[in-house]
């Protein structure tokens, strides 16, 4: 499958990478000069969101950030964020209650441990994988009766398993990667052993092909 995918990528000037290559060299797209950006983020300043030709119908279907290396941070925050988010609703929590009261008091206070991660989400106006996700599962589970559960078509086993990370990506697992000044690529992850398909100069047909 992997020498499918690159050799279609040659024909279409894609790239199959993997994650120890992640700091590719992004110089070749610097003569590009169009931004991308349509909304900034207020949780992040460095975090846009924008509309690309991927099939996705929504306000903005992706998410740019400047390098990797922020990328990789935005989820540390996040999940920090969340963490703190938590610890502030337990903390208005009685000791030594079940499950059931637990959750009714969560749903009076308007309490979810994803709180955070939609609330990013809304900021950019964004429709993320985690959003799909859920929204898959939830159908998902509406249909499962009182017989055994086919686990295995479950919609959360996607390869990308990280809520918070599901929440930086497209619906179909895509990010962008760059500034107006260096150029951008388009990156789409493809699997659970770290590889994706690259695009370069906001190619949007190779793209539509990926």
């Amino acid at each position: 499958m992997k020498r499918i995918l690159l050799n279609f990528s040659i024909l279409l000037g894609l790239v199959v990478v993997s994650c120890d290559n992640a700091d590719l060299s992004q110089e070749q797209n610097a003569k590009n000069d169009n931004s991308l950006m349509q909304r900034q983020s207020t949780m992040f300043s460095y975090i846009e969101s924008t509309q690309i030709n991927n099939g996705v119908d929504c306000e903005n279907n992706i998410l740019i950030f400047p390098t990797w290396e922020k990328y990789w941070e935005t989820i540390e925050v996040l999940d920090q964020m969340i963490e703190n988010d938590c610890d502030s609703f337990d903390a208005t929590v009685p000791n030594n209650i079940t499950d059931d009261q637990y959750d009714a008091l969560a749903d009076a206070a308007g309490f979810d441990e994803d709180n955070v991660l939609r609330k990013f989400e809304e900021d950019l106006a964004f429709c993320s994988l985690r959003r799909k996700i859920e929204s898959l599962e939830n159908d998902w589970l509406d249909q499962q009766g009182d017989g055994q559960w086919d686990i295995n078509a479950d919609p959360d086993n996607h390869f990308i398993d990280d809520e918070t990370e599901r929440t930086l990506l497209s619906q179909n697992a895509e990010v962008i990667i760059g500034s107006k000044e260096r150029g951008y690529v388009y990156y789409k992850f493809i699997d659970d052993e770290g590889n994706w398909i690259e695009v370069h100069n906001n190619d949007s047909q190779a793209i539509l092909q990926v």
